[in-house]
């Protein structure tokens, strides 16, 4: 914290309450998006590199439930004025300006103590007000009487810009995006067209990864050390280690190891672990399962509510059957194990270690280890069939 501020006292008020909008949307505009943030969440970022003392001043239930369990909520002016007592500063801040940062309200509160002033107002962003005096100006048209009575104590804009519409909400957007994206290519990254990668906020990615063009990652998404994301990867709450290659992948809540190729055209779906040193290749879907080290799923492949161990081999067009109409079940994959290719597994079913399904089976009940599995009618060779069958229907 600056020096300035050291011995203070300040109360951060994210102020929701009759805040223009003309979003034409159902949502509160503290409550739009942006790369994976409300807006209001920029807001109370900013306010929390001066000050651990943040309330939101609000009375839309869509914004209460969204931050009941910060207990952190006021709506009444009454609530702000007995709460001000205790503080030397209070200093509100709309909730709807998120390219705001905390040196611009520290620089706000530094002129205010400098210049000896009670109040000062940064145009469409923050209002600062001595505590003492405050309850003077704190009433029902809150905003209105500072504006009235601190005009003369105007300082120039800072450099923000308050989102009330859509346009604005799209020049936003792309301001963010390029602040997002400049930070992760000084800290070592590759983006190949920053213009068209999207990253939220919160997003890690270690040094020398490579993204290239139409790449999203969003959420609590955490990329490791020289990772290549190629075109149409998109990544939310995943865990991507180091050294892998994705292509084309939609992944969504799951974990990925080092060492993985995937894609193109795989959907990983949540709850689903990929270890270290497994392929998954074109056309799969994986869902609540679990991959083992070493194991590959080429292709054409469904793996769903499975244990797949080491050194396994899925072939091609291979189902794992895991709902009966009624319920899921789960099946298990031992290790190296080879399945062959248009396997059915029926669930509940477990495939034991060092087993074999032949092609063309399907398996409805446990593979005891050693063994190989034949679930398929026995192939019947007709001679002279196809000449009897073609004169039959020339006639």
């Amino acid at each position: 914290m600056r020096w300035y501020l050291v011995m203070k006292k300040i109360l951060a008020v994210i102020y929701n309450k009759d805040i223009e909008n003309d979003m034409n949307s159902s949502k509160n505009i503290a409550l739009q998006q942006i790369f994976g943030k409300n807006m209001i969440d920029y807001s109370i970022k900013a306010a929390a590199t001066f000050t651990e003392d943040i309330v939101i001043f609000t009375d839309d239930e869509d914004v209460i439930n969204s931050y009941e369990s910060r207990n952190e909520l006021i709506s009444s002016v009454d609530e702000i004025k007995t709460r001000i007592k205790k503080f030397d500063i209070v200093v509100f801040i709309y909730p709807n300006i998120p390219m705001i940062k905390g040196y611009h309200i520290q620089h706000i509160i530094k002129m205010m103590e400098q210049n000896n002033l009670d109040m000062l107002y940064a145009k469409d962003a923050v209002y600062c007000i001595k505590s003492k005096i405050a309850a003077n100006y704190i009433n029902n048209s809150l905003f209105d009487d500072f504006t009235n009575n601190i005009t003369k104590n105007m300082i120039a804009d800072i450099d923000v810009m308050r989102i009330v519409d859509r346009k604005q909400l799209s020049q936003c957007y792309k301001i963010i995006q390029k602040q997002i994206n400049n930070q992760h290519m000084e800290n070592g990254v590759t983006l190949i067209d920053p213009e068209n990668t999207y990253i939220d906020y919160d997003v890690t990615i270690g040094m020398d990864s490579v993204i290239y063009p139409g790449v999203i990652l969003s959420g609590n998404t955490s990329v490791g050390e020289n990772v290549t994301l190629y075109p149409g990867c998109r990544i939310k709450n995943t865990i991507i280690g180091d050294n892998c290659v994705l292509q084309a992948v939609v992944s969504n809540d799951a974990q990925i190891g080092n060492d993985i190729t995937i894609g193109p055209f795989v959907n990983i779906r949540p709850n689903t672990k990929i270890m270290n040193g497994c392929k998954i290749g074109d056309f799969v879907e994986i869902k609540n399962s679990t991959i083992d080290e070493g194991t590959k799923v080429p292709h054409l492949t469904y793996v769903g509510d499975a244990d797949v161990g080491k050194k396994v081999n899925i072939g091609c067009g291979t189902v794992f059957v895991n709902y009966d109409g009624y319920r899921k079940h789960r099946t298990t994959v031992g290790d190296n194990v080879f399945i062959g290719c248009n396997t059915n597994l029926v669930a509940p079913v477990c495939v034991e270690n060092d087993t074999y399904t032949a092609a063309g089976s399907t398996i409805t009940d446990d593979v005891k280890q050693g063994s190989i599995a034949i679930a398929r009618a026995r192939q019947v060779n007709k001679e002279g069939w196809v000449e009897k069958y073609r004169k039959k229907n020339e006639k």
